[in-house]
């Protein structure tokens, strides 16, 4: 459910993906579930994904790590990590959720086209998800592209089980 942040188709490329979406993305699939632990991870061949609870004291609290790491060969790769509230994470593989990012979010929104955006985090159209952010759609960008099908969907679902 949207609150504050309203949906803009992307401009879509070769079989109708958002120009900032990577088709290596659709080789994303549930690598592992640790129940006990609460840690899913993601994986293709050339990319990882960690989500797993925070352990973060302060004045700010996010829920989740979500780790991720694109190998360009043997010997380049790029980490990284953010940390996502419950109605993000929720929001960016297509959970229900209410959903209010407010409107510091909206310009990306606009720039991008999305149905939810959160800047330095993620950026979701229909079920294609890029985290942290927007890309170019080519080899080398620093962010991971998934399609989020069902079995994503159900897993990540599982982590608040």
């Amino acid at each position: 459910m949207r609150t504050e942040t309203m949906g803009k188709t992307p401009r879509l490329v070769q079989n109708n993906i958002p120009e900032w979406w990577h088709p290596h993305g659709t080789k994303m699939a549930v690598g592992s579930f640790d129940p006990a632990n609460r840690v899913l991870t993601l994986e293709s061949s050339a990319a990882v994904i960690i989500i797993q609870p925070a352990k973060i004291l302060g004045p700010t609290k996010y829920d989740w790590h979500v780790l991720y790491r694109i190998s360009y060969g043997s010997d380049t790769r790029f980490e990284g990590r953010v940390w996502m509230n419950a109605a993000e994470l929720r929001a960016a593989f297509g959970l229900r959720c209410v959903c209010d990012f407010g409107s510091r979010n909206q310009w990306l929104v606009d720039e991008y086209g999305a149905d939810f955006a959160v800047q330095g985090k993620f950026i979701r159209w229909s079920d294609f998800l890029n985290i942290p952010g927007p890309g170019t759609g080519h080899d080398g960008d620093a962010n991971v592209s998934i399609k989020v099908h069902t079995n994503i969907i159900h897993a990540v679902n599982r982590l608040y089980e």
